[in-house]
């Protein structure tokens, strides 16, 4: 079972289909690469933006709790 998606995550997720969507994707090269993109573009964001996918983590991490009740992390 995995983790649920911390805010990063989701915002890293949404960037990626917003730049596939627009075609820039490609220029972005590997998702690693883009993911090094998207982490200094998290940096700059503004606390709204932050807080909008900090609040979206909360309610991915409640809907997996209900999902997977006995579910503990074990790395």
């Amino acid at each position: 079972i995995p983790r649920p998606p911390n805010a990063f995550i989701l915002y890293r997720s949404a960037k990626w289909e917003e730049a596939k969507a627009d075609g820039s994707a490609d220029a972005l090269g590997t998702m690693g690469q883009a993911s090094k993109v998207f982490g200094q573009m998290w940096k700059l964001e503004p606390p709204e933006v932050r807080e909008d996918f900090e609040e979206r983590a909360r309610r991915a991490a409640e809907a997996h709790r209900e999902k997977h009740p006995d579910y503990h992390y074990c790395p």
